[in-house]
């Protein structure tokens, strides 16, 4: 389940960072992430799996006969299980075997399944008794060996939200990308327009950024300094190159006044970057546990790894800023790549934690890897679904 798990969740953030983008074209970064955050937070997942019956479908714990299995005909009194759902699973939580040993049934009592009145007032004073000590607030865990008597399964919200997060990854393994955006409409995460099914989310694009502010091509590309060089690192020819303009602008940068900075793109970008480098972990690595996996992606993705491709590939040339700290930064970082033939090392490690701690944050070697993640976001909106399958 682990392992599906980590790709659902991949396929989730990807899916809400290009509906959210599409629906609310006008929002700033931040807005997107902070709504992106709920969207995707175990407590929405739970909820949305909730109007499901599949939560009722839900094994979390291994089989062990000895604390998870009930002899034939073995149950409680029917009208004590009553009482029992009348109460919070903590409540029963806090009841021990004691309590039900206690009760001392008669032959009669068990054969009808009923326990007699005064037997049942006085376990629901020890429940009220329990109850009591709740709002004195005393942790107790909903977990018991009594919970099985009961009838009562405890699932942890966490594991809700995985499991959601595991069927989705079982659809994309299956059934492909398309046809999983409609199981994010099926569980309420996210809600087609009239006219646009969430299974051609791909399809849709952002409006260029070059109609928007209705400018001529020659003034874009007056801003982009050897942009065929850059295409040809790149290995991919823009249709609009507005969007390529946005991807390469810093927020220092005023004088770009046709597009705005890359921080739009960068949003879209790291959820298609998370969402390549986890579907090729998981093709490529089938035996790989998921502990493994994740460490490997984190290592794949991280801000040095990606600052060390731009660097090698020289996209840092193309940034456009108005900042001295963050230029010598950039400089100090590439000049230092380049002595250790751009490989990722501990040295690149160290080099940037000081320069972080020198610098504000808004100067940064990070500026690197958002380009990445912009240029991957540009060459998804600029070219279609086709770069990216």
């Amino acid at each position: 389940m682990e392992r599906y798990e980590l790709l659902g969740d991949a396929f989730l953030k990807f899916s809400a960072s290009l509906y959210l983008t599409n629906k609310y074209t006008t929002w700033n970064e931040g807005y997107l992430t902070v709504i992106k955050s709920r969207m995707v937070s175990n407590r929405n997942l739970l909820y949305c799996l909730m109007d499901t019956d599949i939560c009722q479908r839900i094994c979390s714990a291994l089989f062990k006969p000895n604390s998870a299995w009930l002899a034939p005909l073995s149950s409680l009194p029917s009208n004590l299980l009553d009482l029992l759902a009348k109460f919070p699973a903590t409540v029963v939580a806090m009841l021990e075997p004691k309590d039900f040993y206690n009760l001392q049934l008669t032959e009669t009592e068990m054969k009808t399944g009923q326990c007699s009145g005064e037997k049942l007032e006085r376990f629901a004073q020890a429940c009220v008794r329990n109850q009591s000590l709740l709002a004195g607030n005393v942790n107790v865990s909903p977990d018991n060996e009594i919970n099985m008597y009961a009838y009562q399964y405890v699932l942890r919200d966490k594991v809700v939200a995985d499991t959601l997060e595991a069927l989705l990854g079982v659809c994309v393994k299956n059934y492909g990308i398309h046809r999983s955006f409609r199981m994010l409409e099926y569980f309420g995460i996210c809600k087609s327009e009239q006219g646009k099914s969430l299974e051609n989310l791909l399809d849709l694009k952002l409006n260029s950024a070059q109609l928007r502010t209705n400018v001529s091509r020659s003034e874009v590309n007056a801003f982009l300094l050897n942009v065929e060089h850059l295409e040809k690192n790149l290995g991919y020819q823009f249709k609009d190159r507005a969007y390529l303009l946005q991807a390469l602008t810093h927020p220092s940068y005023p004088t770009n006044r046709i597009t705005g900075c890359y921080q739009e793109l960068e949003f879209i970008g790291d959820a298609i970057l998370d969402m390549l480098m986890t579907c090729y972990i998981f093709e490529r690595f089938e035996n790989m546990d998921p502990g493994k996996m994740t460490d490997l992606r984190s290592a794949l993705v991280n801000n040095i790894t990606l600052a060390c491709i731009c660097v090698r590939y020289k996209f840092h040339l193309f940034l456009l800023y108005e900042n001295g700290q963050l230029g010598e930064a950039i400089k100090t970082f590439a000049e230092f790549q380049e002595t250790q033939d751009h490989r990722v090392t501990d040295q690149v490690r160290i080099l940037m934690e000081e320069t972080s701690n020198e610098l504000d944050p808004y100067a940064n070697d990070d500026d690197d890897d958002d380009e990445k993640d912009d240029v991957m976001a540009d060459v998804a909106i600029d070219g279609g679904p086709g770069p990216l399958c």
